[in-house]
Formats: structure tokens, sequence, C-alpha cells
């Protein structure tokens, strides 16, 4: 089978007699584009998990035999025996602790190795799990989720979409649930990118209802895997800004920065909580890590909020920490000055240099913003430039349109000049051209204009592409292709003069 449903991998391992303890704890892991995925919701004692309904063994003494033979298993194979041999006489608990015990087990790479090898080793508790799932309470149903996700990151391979129908059906069908639970749910739906509008409405609504009863992990989480899911809920996102007012200060700074970038990534503005959480970091923001300050910058400006005194304490902690910046983090924070307007000589200088040394790790999007941000901000940053353009070279097929314009713009803009790369961007570039947007296309012309840098063909199968979108072009775009050309003297065809003429009798 295809789906892990039909495809399972096995782990071998670790002792589990702690594991029952450690049932709900979710670990934290990074996203290198996203901001850190949350820290999952703990639960308080294991006993809570153990007292719970749906556990349909005839007795006591049979549900705590079945615990035990579950803990007691120190491979895959031996989950799968119990899931095989007693079956029928597991609760929706009992499925759900096969699920924990399964994914510590994964920590060796050898049970990885063994489920990836032998694609229908978990079918039986796949199976298991459908059968079960209607009986979950919404404990069993958050941990069975989450370390289904688990299971599921650790193997590489995906959950049949028949087990998350079933999971969904069910969530749907309570009315009732702990924050706790509702933020997991949500992250592990969130994150294999499943669950329906209508099942992120209906635990909103929940949600928004229990809010009181969130603290802060669960907060974040919850706003985090919406934002994450992309699933918009205003009224959940205003309750839970509420929410975090009097909370703030019991944040720690992952849960911070994910909020931060669930409020800007969704586009749900809350000034009040921006500016709160500002005053907030910086008290804090030397404890940040790298990808939290980045996060936090790249936020702010997202959402068009101003924080002079936010970005001066960004920045002081920026530089003491800039040699352990990733690229992601030097082009989103430097963006984020950028596009708000702020200067800071000091750290644009330390993230040039850094970024020199780790410009062959820069996606395109991340060098194509890091030029932007040093051209929009007029600080030149020679060696830098010169260090992207023979990075940027190598990776030139691999540049969007837009990526590609606006580096251009930049070298343009900073008035530096690169003939190698400004010749094979060209090339690159008339090929592209119909892929193209109105303001690329003058964006692009501009800029080999501004360098003076002459390449006949590409303007005259710009020209070409131009007239084709001539009724898109804003009058900022098409005045500027027109001076491109005239800069450049390269001369008009007919319909451009009849667009210039037109764009002089407009004004």
């Amino acid at each position: 089978m295809l789906h892990l449903y039909q495809q399972c991998r096995p782990a071998i391992g670790c002792s589990v007699l702690i594991s029952a303890l450690l049932f709900l704890l979710l670990p934290t892991t990074t996203n290198s584009f996203s901001p850190s995925l949350p820290h999952v919701v703990e639960s308080s004692k294991a006993s809570t998990l153990f007292a719970t309904k749906g556990r349909t063994p005839s007795t006591s003494s049979e549900s705590h035999y079945l615990e035990q033979e579950i803990k007691d298993c120190s491979s895959i194979e031996a989950i799968i025996d119990v899931c095989k041999n007693s079956g029928r006489n597991m609760s929706p608990f009992h499925v759900s602790f096969c699920w924990n015990q399964l994914s510590w087990l994964l920590a060796d790479g050898r049970n990885v190795k063994l489920i990836q090898d032998n694609s229908e080793l978990l079918a039986p508790l796949l199976t298991l799990t459908i059968e079960k799932c209607r009986r979950m309470n919404s404990r069993v149903l958050a941990t069975t989720s989450h370390r289904m996700v688990k299971t599921s990151l650790k193997s590489r391979i995906p959950i049949d979409t028949k087990i998350w129908d079933s999971l969904e059906e069910r969530a749907l069908a309570m009315d009732s649930y702990y924050s706790k639970d509702i933020s997991n749910i949500v992250w592990a739906f969130s994150k294999v990118k499943r669950g329906s509008s209508h099942l992120f409405d209906h635990i909103a609504n929940i949600a928004i209802s229990s809010i009181h009863e969130f603290n802060p992990q669960a907060l974040s989480n919850t706003v985090y895997s919406f934002a994450k899911s992309g699933h918009s809920s205003p009224e959940l996102f205003e309750a839970a800004a509420g929410e975090a007012f009097p909370k703030l200060k019991a944040y720690q700074t992952q849960e911070i920065s994910n909020t931060l970038w669930s409020y800007a990534k969704i586009g749900h503005s809350s000034p009040q909580l921006f500016e709160s959480i500002a005053q907030e970091t910086i008290q804090k923001i030397m404890t940040f890590e790298t990808q939290h300050i980045s996060n936090t910058a790249w936020s702010y400006a997202k959402m068009g909020h101003e924080s002079p005194d936010l970005f001066d304490a960004i920045a002081e902690a920026a530089i003491q920490k800039i040699t352990v910046f990733q690229a992601q983090h030097i082009s989103n924070t430097l963006w984020a000055y950028a596009k708000l307007g702020y200067s800071s000589s000091k750290l644009f200088d330390a993230a040039a240099k850094e970024a020199i040394h780790k410009i062959d790790k820069f996606s395109t999007q991340e060098i194509s913003n890091t030029l932007w941000a040093y051209a929009k901000s007029s600080h030149p940053a020679p060696q830098l430039f010169d260090a992207a353009a023979q990075v940027a070279i190598q990776k030139l097929k691999h540049f969007s349109t837009q990526e590609l314009s606006v580096m251009l713009w930049s070298y343009a803009k900073i008035g530096h000049s690169s003939s190698e790369l400004f010749n094979i961007a060209a090339v690159v570039s008339t090929h592209k051209l119909h892929q193209f947007s109105p303001q690329s296309i003058s964006n692009t012309l501009w800029s080999y204009a501004e360098v003076g840098h002459f390449c006949p063909e590409l303007f005259d199968a710009a020209a070409n592409e131009a007239v084709k979108k001539l009724n898109k072009f804003k009058s900022m775009e098409l005045t500027d292709l027109l001076r491109a050309y005239k800069k450049s003297g390269h001369a008009l065809t007919p319909e451009l003069l009849d667009a210039e003429a037109h764009l002089k009798g407009r004004s």
C-alpha cells in the first residue's frame, strides 16, 4: 500500500517503563520556513488518561493487563502482535497507547527503516484505529492524532485519508473538549494538511466558548495551527487576543514568536495585542532563539505594525547572535527592517558579513529578498552583491519571475553592476517573459536601462509581451516601462507609442 494505512514501519526500542507518564508530551521541532513548531500541550498526569471513558475490556484487571502488555513491548512487531491477538478486547485508549509506544520506538532509525520496508506491517493497528475511533473521547482522539502525525513524519509515509476521515468524523461528533485537546487536535490536522473547514469551524466555536481555560501554550498552539492550515477564524483570533493580554508575562519566547507569526500569517490585525507583546518582547529579546527573533521582526513588518523600540532591541540581539542565524533568519530580518523603513547600519553590516559566508545556502527567494532589503534601505554591500551574483547565476533557472525581477531591480537600485549576471538573466528572462506580470516586466527593463546594460533581444521580446498585457499595466508601471525604452535608446513599437500617447492624454 502506498499510504501509511497500507504501509508502515516499525521501531525498536528504548525503555518504555516511563512512557505512560510521557504519553501526551509532544516534543518541539522546528520548521525552516515557518515559525518553530509549537510545544504540544502536556497532559497533567498519566492517571488522567487511565481514568478516561471508552475503555471496553470487561474488567479492570483485563484493562490493566492489556495496558501493561503494550507498555512492555520493546519492538514494533510486539505491538502489532498485541493488536492482532487482543484487538477485540482493546478500548480506544489502548489503541492510542499503541500509537504512543510506537512513536517512541521510532526514535531508533532501524525501526523507521523496518516500517518503510514493510508496507503492511502497521495495517492491524490502522484498522483498529478506524474501528475504535467512534468511541474515542477528546483526550484519546488528541493523543492518537498527534502520535500518528509523529509516526508519519518520522517514517515519511503519509497516513491514509480513510484514517483522517474517521478521526474528523469523530471530532465533529463531539461538542466538548479540554483546551489541551483542542490545541493538540488542530495541530495534528494542520500538520498533515488535513481537516475540512467544517472541522476547524466546529473546533473554533468550541474553543471560543472555553477560551478562558486556555493557558499560554494552548492559546499559542491553537492560533498557530489555524494559521498554518490557512483557516481564518476572526472570532477565535479576537477571543485568543483578549485572553492573551493578562497572560503575556507567562508566555515563553516560542509562544510569543508563534503567536505573532500566526496573526501575521493569517492577516488578522490586532494592534493592541502587538503593542502589548512588543513591550513584553523588549524585556525578553536577548533570550529569544534566532528563529524567534526573525519571526518576530517578520510578523510586525508583515502587519505593517511600527514599533521602533522593539526593532532597536531586535537589532541589538540579532547583532550578538548573527553568527548562528540561518539564511532564512538573515533574509527575513533584513526584509522586515526594509519593509518598515527602519535603518540599522550595524545590523546590516553584520548581516552582510555573515550572509557572504552562507550565501550558497540561501534559497532563490532569500537571495532576492536580502538584496531587495539592502537596495530598499540604500545600504551598500558590494562584497555581498558580488557573492550573491555568483550564486544566483548558478540558480537562475530556479528563480521565479518575481524573484528574478526583484533581484535585478536591487542591483540597479543600489547601483551595483554585474555584467555576467545581467547577461545570463536576459536570456532566462526572455524565455520566461510570458510568465512575467506587468510589474515584473516594467521593473526588469527599468533595471537594464538603469545600469546601462542593453540587450536588444530582451527589449524586443518584452515589447511584444507588454503589448499583450497593456490593459493590465498600472499607470506607474507603464510609465517606467516607457522610460526604460527611452533611456536605453531602444525604439518603441507602434503599439507602445500609442500607449505613450494615451498616457500623456490622461495626464
